[in-house]
């Protein structure tokens, strides 16, 4: 059985953390606000899985959902060169877009 791992929108998102979590969003929102009670939000969000939920055996059945959007005012001339970089690469690249900001 395949789960989808699709957060391109708030509601695909909050589909997606109940399918990854096995916690229903009714649970989730109680603990909305209650983040400086943890050391750090992911112990929050551990200690929500580990009483309501679990996390899945295997991340092999998942069919990941994804988009990327890059946008440029010279037609893309940076990336048709040298493809898509990262942000430091990109900051560094002489030709990038980003450097004009």
């Amino acid at each position: 059985m395949f789960s989808t791992y699709d957060i391109r929108s708030s509601a695909n998102a909050c589909k997606t953390l109940v399918g990854l979590s096995g916690v229903d969003i009714s649970t989730w929102e109680q603990f909305v606000g209650h983040e400086s009670e943890y050391r750090y939000t992911d112990d929050l969000v551990e200690d929500v899985i580990k009483r309501f939920g679990h996390l899945p055996r295997t991340y092999l059945d998942f069919n990941f959902v994804y988009f990327h959007v890059t946008t440029s005012a010279n037609e893309c001339e940076a990336i048709k060169k040298y493809g898509i970089l990262d942000l430091q690469q990109a900051y560094l690249c002489d030709e990038s877009e980003l450097r004009v900001f």
